[in-house]
């Protein structure tokens, strides 16, 4: 069953109504400061891992995945133009913006990914260092 952001229409309307679950037709989601805050130089390895957004890409990849019903914005510098094309087309997107929006989804969080996994890889053992842990038998 799919519902809300991957509801499919026509396929999963009558399941989606059974049990209540709305559709989301737009989803507008900006990512953890992740690049923002790793660029300060008073940036601690604990202050880039509590700006790792886990649930927002798999949102935004869900939405983008889904471009034939949902449009996604994943930066205030797109909302002039998704405004702009609502307001062209009577509060509808097409689906070549619907698409152009998913592209740019899918890129964003590659992009953010990328960072991520290069601000990771430079960080050294003694950066990273963490208590051991011990393990506890019963």
């Amino acid at each position: 069953m799919h519902g809300g952001l991957l509801g499919r229409s026509g396929l999963d309307d009558a399941v989606m109504a059974e049990h209540g679950i709305g559709a989301i037709d737009l989803l507008v989601l900006n990512l953890y400061p992740f690049e923002s805050v790793t660029a300060q130089a008073d940036c601690t390895l604990a202050d880039a891992v509590e700006n790792i957004d886990i649930g927002g890409p798999a949102m935004l990849r869900s939405a983008a995945k889904n471009f034939a019903r949902v449009a996604v914005a994943t930066d205030p510098s797109q909302y002039a133009e998704l405004l702009a094309s609502l307001e062209a087309n009577n509060g509808q997107l097409t689906a070549a913006t619907r698409f152009a929006f998913s592209v740019a989804a899918f890129n964003r969080v590659a992009q953010y990914d990328a960072a991520i996994s290069n601000y990771l890889s430079a960080v050294t053992a003694t950066d990273a260092a963490v208590p051991a842990l011990s393990l506890i038998t019963i």
